[in-house]
């Protein structure tokens, strides 16, 4: 079992700039986790990847309130945020609570003036708007 330590990532335990989407690719990057919980960011998306017995799972969130306790014997990958760049076509800002005590993680959308917020800082907006754009 492993111990209650936290890792943090912005994209992957292999390669901090590569995108982990498949179930490979989080394989991959179990091989390297050496903690319970590893948090990432990298692919702007609530997911939670679990491996239990050599086996993968991703749960995309999607619901506007989910909370999900983690099980001591298996390892996750935690993608907690997104706010302003949302991937899943959901504009509003997803972000995501761990409670140690309790071993859970409790997920939640809210509302937020996405293009607002964009239009304060110019060069932002301006990248933002190409990948709305797309």
């Amino acid at each position: 079992m492993f111990s209650n330590q936290l890792t943090f990532v912005h994209a992957s335990t292999v390669n901090n700039c590569k995108y982990m989407i498949t179930s490979l690719d989080f394989k991959e990057a179990f091989t390297r986790l050496h903690t319970w919980i590893s948090f990432f960011w990298h692919i702007h998306l609530q997911t939670i990847v679990m491996l239990s017995e050599k086996q993968v799972r991703i749960i995309h969130i999607n619901t506007t309130k989910s909370l999900f306790y983690l099980c001591p014997n298996k390892r996750y990958f935690i993608n907690p945020v997104s706010v302003g760049q949302p991937r899943d076509g959901n504009p509003r800002a997803a972000f995501a609570i761990y409670d140690s005590k309790r071993k859970c993680v409790s997920f939640f959308f809210a509302s937020h003036m996405i293009m607002k917020a964009l239009q304060r800082n110019s060069s932002i907006f301006d990248y933002q708007e190409e990948w709305i754009k797309e």
